[in-house]
């Protein structure tokens, strides 16, 4: 489920300045140089959880919702996950 980020993934986290993100139902995927962030890797895998309790099609509709309603900061999905690193 973990991999590190390559080719497409890894430029567009490049560009978007992220270091990881969560595909479902592909995987969770992090730049080779945050591989072993516990911290990121609690967030990601929140996501994950996220994504199971929800199902593929209201994960991505309530995460762009979300985003495009409050922002990604202020995104509930992402104060969840924000939470789950401590």
């Amino acid at each position: 489920m973990i991999k590190t980020a390559t080719g497409f993934i890894k430029w567009w986290l490049g560009i978007v300045k992220f270091a990881a993100i969560t595909l479902p139902p592909f995987g969770i995927y992090i730049l080779v140089e945050r591989i072993n962030d516990e911290r990121l890797i609690k967030h990601e895998m929140k996501h994950w959880e996220q994504y199971q309790q929800m199902g593929f099609f209201k994960f991505y509709l309530l995460y762009a919702w979300y985003s495009l309603r409050y922002g990604y900061t202020n995104n509930p999905m992402e104060i969840e996950a924000r939470k789950a690193e401590c």
